[in-house]
């Protein structure tokens, strides 16, 4: 067998580094993989989101006699300024939202105290209309309403104390010497809110 001369082997060797470096490049160009896995991963989570956001919007779906589903544009603070506007003056001691089988339309019913003068006044909770007004002598002393807290607020205190409930309406007063709300409540009892404490209770 003939002898490599000195020169020879170090052409081998330096061939044998050569290929050992290629094999090196192919491990690195292996190594890019997982990004593309891990962008896979992410582009996916828009569509766990979207599906999460489908469940949250059923959640919040209301039966169409749920006075909370509805999209009023009138609220409770212009229907009082309407009804004192359409008496001549006084002040609200009760006012009641609800869906109206007569007018056939959701209505706000207030009434208003002026002098001796009591208004029954219904408006309508989407033109502000008054659909109907109605006047007694009355001499009882009532007390005017305010708005310490919302009927959002009420509602919602509403539902945590009795969820999966059908509120069909709700009516602030004074009773006893307690401005509550009272909410109409599909099955079961009404709900009475106390405004100055925030608590629940079955009528």
């Amino acid at each position: 067998m003939k002898k490599l001369t000195p020169f020879a082997a170090l052409s081998v060797a330096a061939l044998a580094l050569a290929g050992c470096s290629g094999a090196g490049d192919d491990t690195t160009d292996m190594g890019d993989a997982p990004q593309g896995t891990s962008d896979t991963t992410e582009t996916a989570m828009p569509n766990q989101s979207e599906s999460g956001d489908s469940t949250e919007d059923a959640e919040t779906e209301f039966d169409e006699r749920d006075v909370r589903g509805q999209q009023f544009d009138i609220d409770h603070e212009r229907a009082v300024e309407i009804a004192l506007s359409e008496a001549g003056g006084g002040f609200v001691f009760s006012l009641e939202l609800d869906h109206s089988r007569h007018h056939g339309e959701w209505v706000y019913e207030v009434e208003v105290q002026d002098g001796s003068a009591q208004h029954e006044i219904d408006i309508s909770a989407m033109t502000g209309d008054v659909v109907e007004h109605d006047t007694d002598s009355d001499d009882d002393r009532e007390r005017e309403i305010t708005f310490e807290m919302t009927p959002e607020e009420a509602l919602s205190l509403a539902a945590e104390f009795k969820p999966d409930t059908v509120f069909e309406s709700w009516t602030l007063s004074w009773d006893d010497g307690q401005l509550e709300y009272e909410i109409d409540a599909e099955p079961g009892d009404d709900l009475i809110v106390d405004v100055a404490t925030g608590d629940v209770r079955e009528d």
